[in-house]
């Protein structure tokens, strides 16, 4: 599912309330680049401008409070990205309303499904992977519609 989303050019990025040396594990297990892991206390002291330029290069963080979370996301917004975050706990809670998507699980909690937009039934990235492409194939097919109505409606005005 990682390498279907990177081939659909979207960027995964772990924010874990977990201590850094076990997110550069865990990224490293299922092909993130964790060559740098920043933890709560980096964010802190960066501003909004420059955690918006480091959040673009860096992939996996570590021992983020909710709020913290919420920043990153905010940050990566601030400078373009569409972010979607998927989270199953209350301290995910913030991330998820702030992200352009919010994504739970059934089974998380009540908090970060409430918070969520989309929740999964299943907990699992091919779920994802899946809906990423399905939307795509639908969206690619809308504007086909679009296009041929528009033509056909301009056709009929001249004529």
């Amino acid at each position: 599912a990682i390498a279907r989303l990177a081939a659909a050019g979207i960027t995964l990025k772990i924010l874990s309330g977990d201590d850094p040396v076990i997110v550069r594990r865990i990224a490293g297990l299922v092909g993130i680049d964790a060559e740098d892991v920043l933890s709560g206390p980096d964010i802190e002291a960066f501003s909004d401008e420059a955690l918006a330029v480091r959040a673009q290069a860096v992939h996996a963080y570590g021992r983020l409070a909710p709020d913290q979370k919420s920043r990153i996301v905010k940050a990566l917004r601030a400078r373009g990205a569409v972010v979607g975050f998927l989270g199953d706990g209350i301290n995910d809670s913030p991330a998820l309303k702030v992200a352009d998507v919010g994504l739970s699980v059934e089974g998380a909690t009540g908090v970060a499904q409430a918070a969520a937009d989309m929740i999964l039934l299943a907990p699992d990235l091919e779920v994802v992977a899946d809906g990423v492409e399905e939307g795509r194939r639908t969206f690619a097919n809308i504007l086909k519609y679009v296009r041929m109505g528009a033509s056909s409606n301009l056709g009929n005005m001249l004529s």
